[in-house]
């Protein structure tokens, strides 16, 4: 499966932290290669609190994965859409992308919060193209496709 967008790591971690009995308190970690295709998506802690810091290590744990290039992280709760002053959450997610990015050579590429209203990314909702230039390009193979057109 090629991951083309912040929405489609929000949908591949939903169902882990929304489910129809309430949210739950967890921190998702997902991991992709260096095609950009799913290579792992694992639960690294059930005990989220609204804060990151004590869940680096597992995250970390988590990303070890051999194939893995490029990771987000989605977790229970949103933060205020106005980003007017800095969220004690942003500047974790921030430490623990430079702290992933200096042990282990790995790009954060998504950051989710989620409630069952919905989500809040602070990255790349869109496509990756739209707004990487080091990503490696998804959007290349709809062209070959033969699925959706006409005639």
């Amino acid at each position: 499966m090629i991951i083309q967008s912040g929405f489609d790591l929000a949908l591949l971690a939903r169902p882990h932290i929304v489910q129809a009995h309430g949210v739950l308190p967890r921190v998702v970690a997902l991991g992709l290669d260096s095609d950009m295709c799913l290579d792992i998506i694992t639960i690294v802690s059930d005990e989220f609190r609204g804060t990151l810091k004590p869940h680096f290590e597992e995250i970390l744990d988590a990303l070890r994965h051999q194939d893995t290039k490029y990771f987000a992280i989605a977790h229970s709760g949103c933060w205020p859409e106005t980003y007017d002053g800095p969220e004690p959450i942003l500047a974790e997610a921030a430490a623990l992308k430079a702290l992933a990015s200096g042990e282990l050579g790995l790009e954060m590429i998504g950051h989710f919060g989620m409630d069952e209203t919905g989500y809040i990314p602070a990255g790349p909702d869109s496509y990756f193209d739209e707004y990487y230039n080091l990503l490696p390009e998804t959007q290349h193979h709809w062209s070959r496709a033969t699925l959706g057109r006409c005639g």
